[in-house]
């Protein structure tokens, strides 16, 4: 029976950010001891859901009212 490899989880979106961190951790990880990769790797895509790019105001304002507790503090 062959050994397990450990599995290594990515998390990404579609930010700028993520792709970084995606690429560093090919780059560190993997590219550098191919073919005999140390772990299995799952890459999990985050995609936003509708409900957070619309906000009550419509597409793209994502401001939310201020709780009422918010007003009593002024």
């Amino acid at each position: 029976m062959a050994e397990e490899k450990p599995a290594m989880v990515i998390g990404i979106d579609d930010s700028e950010h993520s792709t970084y961190a995606l690429e560093w951790t090919l780059d560190r990880f993997f590219a550098p001891l191919a073919p005999n990769y140390p772990f299995k790797l799952f890459v999990v895509h985050a995609k936003p859901s509708a409900s957070s790019a619309v906000g009550l105001a419509g597409p793209g304002n994502h401001e939310l009212p201020s709780p009422p507790f918010a007003m009593l503090r002024a």
